[in-house]
């Protein structure tokens, strides 16, 4: 039996790192491509500074979380903007104990597809960012608990 060694926390937020770049480095592309041609120009606006965000600043800058945030929110809000729900009648000869019932049928848009195909990278992104930001303040704050003055 192998036993693997421990990592310490600096090879742990290595390696959260260099996720939150890898993922980082083909974001602003998919967003161009995949993301802004489907959304209004007020979404459109909001993304917009994800994307510069994204091509201005390094992956480890705290404000990406929030520019990650609203702009998946934004989509979000599209997706169910795109959302389409219609009342189907149910064939009288299905109908057991009633005249009349409706069934529900759900379907999107294509632009609202497309974006929900579009989000999980982002998403992917954003857990990165605040699993490299959540370590990286948990060593900062476990090192000012053990400072000796």
């Amino acid at each position: 039996m192998t036993v693997q060694p421990h990592r310490n926390l600096f090879e742990k937020q290595v390696d959260l790192t260099r996720a939150l770049i890898a993922l980082h480095r083909s974001m602003d592309m998919h967003i161009a491509l995949e993301v802004m041609p489907h959304l209004d120009s007020g979404s459109r606006d909001v993304v917009r500074d994800l994307l510069e965000h994204l091509r201005e600043e390094d992956a480890v800058h705290p404000d990406l979380l929030v520019y990650l945030d609203t702009s998946i929110h934004e989509i979000r809000k599209a997706i169910t903007a795109g959302k389409i729900i219609e009342q189907v009648p149910i064939p009288r000869e299905q109908l057991i104990g009633c005249t009349e019932a409706f069934d529900t049928q759900t379907s999107y848009t294509p632009a609202a597809k497309a974006l929900q195909a579009a989000l999980p990278p982002m998403e992917r992104l954003q857990k990165a960012a605040q699993e490299a930001h959540e370590l990286a303040e948990a060593i900062r704050l476990s090192l000012k608990l053990v400072e000796v003055e």
